[in-house]
């Protein structure tokens, strides 16, 4: 679940970010003050299931306005579910029943071709580590951007796409192979290694743990900010957040979905087989330098690009 936190805060996907970050407190509140509760969630982790919750959600905000008051609300939750038809059927408000999108054979199918699509962009991203720029802002309070041709052509994405060293202080320099500020080593033949959880590369030595120095400040600073608007909003209903205002990507409904053939278990334990031994075998260049000095970690503004209209205009 810690996992899950990081990658919604990594992406800043409001809301989410902090509605897991109170699960884990009320969770770490039940293992310690109320182990039976514990107990009993650990060994039936799907009693908290919230997909009643989200249904319900869904059919409230459909017929609801963002203007209506409070009262407005109350009184139309309560004329919404009052009508026992409607509380007897409720699943049948989403899906019918017994009706699934695809069967057990096209998901294990899915789940290859989505394995061998992740793997394949892994990959390129090794190849082409030199064609990703960060674009930093002019302004004081301007946001970074990024562009990876080998993946988004030359547009600008936001930088939420990058490992999560960049959440911290300090980002992962490649030209070097120790990223810790206080690194002293002067021996290139030192031993070093890269945390792929988040990108950052110390030598052995330089380590008093196998948790990133760099990027657990980052992260501790992040659990105290987002728990401050998370129990904000839940004493005070103030829910006012303006460092958590990216706008999400809209979900895009599927339909008219194609046809999507099916495959045996021998086929996916053979690909898994090979996909997880070419990720093994991915592995950065090593940098030029030892350790990055202080006008290495100045953050120096580079000029924007401009994508190109369509595919056809990009030139590598």
């Amino acid at each position: 679940m810690v996992r899950i936190w990081i990658m919604f805060t990594s992406l800043k996907r409001r809301h989410y970010n902090k509605a897991i970050l109170v699960r884990i407190s009320m969770i770490s509140h039940w293992k310690t003050q109320f182990p039976e509760m514990y107990n009993l969630l650990k060994a039936w982790i799907i009693l908290s299931d919230e997909h009643p919750v989200e249904s319900t959600h869904s059919i409230i905000r459909a017929q609801t306005r963002h203007s209506d008051t409070a009262a407005q609300l109350v009184n139309k939750v309560k004329s919404i579910f009052v009508s026992k038809t409607k509380q007897a059927n409720f699943r049948l408000n989403f899906t019918p029943p017994k009706h699934f999108a695809f069967s057990h054979g096209q998901l294990k199918y899915l789940k290859i071709k989505s394995s061998e699509f992740l793997t394949t962009t892994l990959e390129e991203i090794i190849k082409n580590q030199s064609s990703t720029t960060l674009h930093y802002p002019k302004k004081e309070n301007g946001k970074v951007k990024v562009t990876m041709p080998q993946l988004f052509w030359n547009k600008m994405m936001k930088e939420n796409i990058l490992p999560m060293s960049f959440l911290s202080d300090t980002p992962s320099n490649e030209n070097t192979k120790c990223d810790l500020p206080a690194c002293k080593v002067d021996d290139d033949n030192e031993d070093w290694s890269v945390l792929t959880g988040c990108w950052h590369s110390f030598h052995n030595i330089c380590m008093d743990s196998a948790a990133c120095p760099l990027c657990k400040e980052a992260i501790n600073k992040k659990v105290e900010e987002l728990g401050n608007v998370a129990k904000e909003a839940i004493l005070f209903g103030n829910t006012a957040d303006l460092n958590d205002a990216d706008n999400e990507d809209e979900e895009v409904a599927m339909e008219n979905c194609p046809i999507v053939p099916t495959t045996n278990d021998d086929q996916i334990s053979e690909s898994v087989t090979e996909m997880k031994a070419r990720i093994t075998n991915l592995a950065p260049s090593a940098p030029s330098e030892i350790h990055s000095t202080q006008e290495q970690r100045k953050h120096i503004a580079a000029e924007p690009c401009k994508p190109p209209h369509c595919k056809t205009c990009h030139t590598q």
